[in-house]
């Protein structure tokens, strides 16, 4: 688990625009917390997208389901056709030119763009850059939101193409 509280930052977040994706995939617990958090998030006008989990997304009446890179199809099927049919939206990671293809083969909802400037949770992954990142914007057709080295101290107006902002640990303080 990246934030041992995560219920701080979702009370500190923007009510109606703002949305959490639980990432625990290897969490014991990961269905009775996502329950909780999802009800915690909801209270505070939250979104809960759910990592890579339609049933998990459904139990706990999520708003949608996260795709990761190594999870986002290769074609057009089952995750986009799934997702409408059960009232999801979706959200899809995006880190390369075929992966921003890919989000809107399968008319991801959103995407989340990363690592866009250098960041001390991956320090092993190169940083797209503002550039690069606005181009993966464009080729993804998507609202997207820049993750990856994101803080107070960040160039974000040079992200012309963004909808919004991520963080994991970046506005903890």
């Amino acid at each position: 688990m990246r934030l041992a509280k995560p219920e701080r930052v979702i009370r500190a977040l923007p009510p109606g625009r703002s949305a959490v994706i639980l990432r625990d995939y290897q969490r014991p617990d990961r269905a009775r917390w996502a329950r909780a958090l999802a009800d915690y998030a909801r209270g505070f006008g939250v979104q809960v997208y759910v990592g890579a989990d339609f049933r998990l997304a459904r139990a706990i009446n999520a708003d949608g389901v996260h795709i990761p890179r190594w999870h986002i199809p290769r074609s057009v099927s089952g995750s986009q056709v799934i997702a409408r049919r059960q009232g999801l939206r979706l959200s899809a990671s995006v880190h390369s030119m075929d992966e921003a293809r890919r989000a809107r083969m399968i008319m991801a909802d959103w995407v989340v763009i990363s690592p866009v400037f250098e960041t001390g949770s991956h320090p092993e992954a190169s940083a797209l850059g503002r550039w690069n990142a606005n181009d993966l914007v464009r080729v993804a057709q998507r609202p997207a939101v820049a993750l990856g080295g994101v803080n107070w101290q960040s160039p974000v107006r040079a992200l012309q193409h963004f909808s919004g902002l991520a963080g994991v640990t970046s506005f903890v303080s």
